[in-house]
């Protein structure tokens, strides 16, 4: 079964996504900004990360900086959850290193075929 971060200061968002996860059988951590996203990737093994683009202490964009440099983390699926919606933001999550994004609000049977590529790309 594979382990989802999700990443997100909504804890009502985290619930919600954690809840959905579970029942569409995945296991899932929870980090409520960046820098506890961080240690909870260097404690125990996770195999996609979900993030919000707007977080305190380290935002989406700098957890996804991070993740990138280091050579443990640097093929880990990242896929960034955001309220905007320009064409230009969206270019610049996916330049920064993001292998998708999800806008908010969530359309779910987008998000979990999203999910499911990523997981799929990473097995292959």
């Amino acid at each position: 079964m594979a382990c989802v971060l999700i990443a997100d200061d909504d804890p009502i968002v985290r619930e919600l996504l954690s809840a959905w996860l579970y029942m569409s059988g995945y296991d899932c951590v929870e980090a409520a900004d960046g820098v506890e996203a961080l240690e909870l990737i260097r404690s125990g093994p996770v195999d996609l990360v979900i993030c919000d683009l707007m977080m305190p202490r380290l935002d989406g964009a700098g957890l996804v900086e991070a993740l990138r440099a280091q050579p443990a983390t640097r093929g880990l699926p990242i896929l960034i959850l955001t309220v905007r919606s320009r064409a230009d933001d969206a270019a610049a999550l996916l330049d920064a290193g993001a292998d998708d994004y999800v806008r908010k609000p969530i359309d779910w049977a987008e998000l979990r075929a999203r999910i499911e590529r990523q997981l799929r790309r990473m097995a292959a």
